[in-house]
């Protein structure tokens, strides 16, 4: 692996703990709770859940060159698209989706025929 893949695939790393420490934040926000208790609780975990398997993915999917590993950390720039596109968040979550994108495409499997 490159030193270029090897920042990238750091990227992805980067990206799966900033999804843990945004969706644990759930619980540390200031004033009133924007959700129920439970909805807190869902969300804090599915966010937790989400970053260690983009974690996982990034870092044993994308060294032993699993295509499948690969094709399904694409799921981080369509989530960074899709809050861009539903909450007009394009700063910052447009220039995630573009940042998780090239190192995406950066780390792809290249395979000899």
């Amino acid at each position: 692996m490159t030193a270029i893949q090897r920042s990238a695939q750091g990227l992805m790393v980067i990206f799966g703990l900033l999804t843990i420490v945004f969706y644990a934040s759930v619980y540390a926000a200031a004033g009133a709770d924007a959700f129920p208790s439970d909805a807190n609780a869902l969300i804090a975990t599915g966010g937790a859940a989400l970053g260690v398997l983009v974690i996982a993915l990034a870092t044993a999917g994308i060294n032993s060159g699993e295509r499948w590993a690969w094709l399904a950390l694409w799921v981080l720039p369509a989530f960074f698209l899709a809050h861009a596109a539903l909450l007009g968040t394009w700063v910052p979550d447009g220039i995630f989706a573009a940042v998780s994108a090239a190192a995406l495409i950066v780390t792809r499997p290249r395979y000899t025929a």
